[in-house]
């Protein structure tokens, strides 16, 4: 494998607990199942051919095609919907994926990272901080922050270090004067080593960053955990919309692997599917995958199956497109809808004409609940 940037030393950030978990001896017998002729049972799962449902079948709005659109899952599709599967999640939903962060962020798969669905992007977090943490660590946090990581962080085995925020979000002079003077003012406690970040629309100051220069990462060795929950329920002038740690992160400091993203379906699709996304250093992935092949073995192979479908039907243009309008209709509530996106290559278009959002707002930009895109904090060279 090629990588135009290198890729950092991952395995000192990795936890004794990210070291204690072995992978699931009967998982990882799994892809023995795909043998042609084998029937096995191995994982007690029912034979394909007494699955009592014979198809599941949706309706599509027409929100990005000109009438509504049904969609099927049968045969072989069914089956792996309903039945186990691998553990960072159906292939072909991590496949598209994956080109949706190449596509967003202008990553390239040959860098070293992969990506992982959770039962929700909290569930990965839980799971990211018990492979990153050891007893005694000490994590940095922006505050105000999401209490549901802090409620995560305070039954680690860990100290918590505050980092001021601003109306600009994440203060990063705060952060350099937190680490230029940890030894000093904290005697004795171990050195971070993460740092924990809502870079869009912050819960609960809907602050959100402007982009800057975040080039201090490496100089400090910190991983940047990025929740960016909101990342596509931008809302501002698009010249203000910064570009993601994940990113910024080879082009700014020639390196990559120091970002650990976290996004989610929650916010723009459906809370209920409980389908978050993970996207880090391979080796972050395989701890967290792991973790989850020995608790609650895989997300809901159902949900990954309808999302996949949903989604590859649209094509990753329109999918960005129904963020917008996600946002919008908490806005002014006006959306109407012409022409198709350019790109959009999807073989749903057979189905029906594809259709393009275009939307009015009358939100008033200085709304403090509007998350514009304000200085983000500099990466740490």
């Amino acid at each position: 494998m090629h990588m135009k940037y290198a890729s950092i030393d991952i395995e000192p950030f990795l936890s004794e607990r990210a070291r204690a978990w072995k992978p699931s001896a009967i998982r990882e017998l799994f892809p023995l199942q795909s043998i042609p002729g084998m029937l096995s049972l191995l994982s007690g799962t029912p034979h394909p051919k007494t699955l009592p449902f014979e198809a599941m079948s949706f309706r599509l709005k027409p929100i990005a095609f000109d009438r509504p659109i049904e969609v099927t899952i049968e045969g072989d599709d069914l089956v792996e919907a309903l039945q186990y599967g691998p553990t960072a999640g159906v292939p072909r939903f991590v496949k598209w994926l994956k080109n949706l962060q190449c596509k967003v962020h202008g990553r390239s798969l040959d860098e070293g990272w992969a990506v992982a669905v959770g039962t929700g992007s909290q569930d990965l977090m839980y799971k990211t901080f018990q492979s990153l943490t050891n007893a005694g660590h000490s994590v940095l946090f922006e505050t105000p922050s999401y209490s549901g990581a802090l409620g995560i962080l305070r039954v680690e085995p860990c100290s918590l270090a505050e980092v001021q925020s601003d109306a600009h979000g994440l203060n990063p002079d705060a952060l350099r004067e937190v680490l230029s003077t940890w030894h000093k003012r904290r005697p004795g406690q171990c050195f971070p080593n993460i740092l924990y970040t809502v870079p869009t629309g912050n819960n609960p100051t809907g602050a959100s960053k402007y982009t800057s220069g975040k080039k201090d990462a490496n100089q400090y060795n910190l991983l940047i955990l990025e929740d960016d929950a909101y990342s596509f329920l931008y809302y501002g002038p698009e010249e203000n919309h910064a570009r993601s740690y994940f990113a910024l992160e080879d082009e700014v400091n020639g390196e990559v692997g120091r970002v650990v993203r976290f996004d989610t379906h929650s916010k723009v699709l459906s809370s209920g599917m409980r389908l978050g996304v993970m996207t880090a250093h391979k080796k972050v992935i395989d701890a967290v995958v792991t973790m989850t092949t020995n608790t609650n073995a895989k997300t809901f192979s159902t949900t990954q199956m309808i999302a996949y479908r949903l989604l590859s039907s649209w094509g990753i243009d329109w999918s960005l497109e129904h963020a917008t309008l996600s946002l919008l209709a908490f806005t002014s509530g006006n959306a109407t809808c012409s022409k198709p996106p350019p790109g959009n290559t999807s073989p749903a278009l057979r189905n029906g004409t594809p259709r393009k959002l275009a939307f009015s707002s009358t939100r008033s930009s200085s709304c403090p609940l509007a998350p514009t895109r304000i200085p983000s904090c500099e990466r740490r060279r």
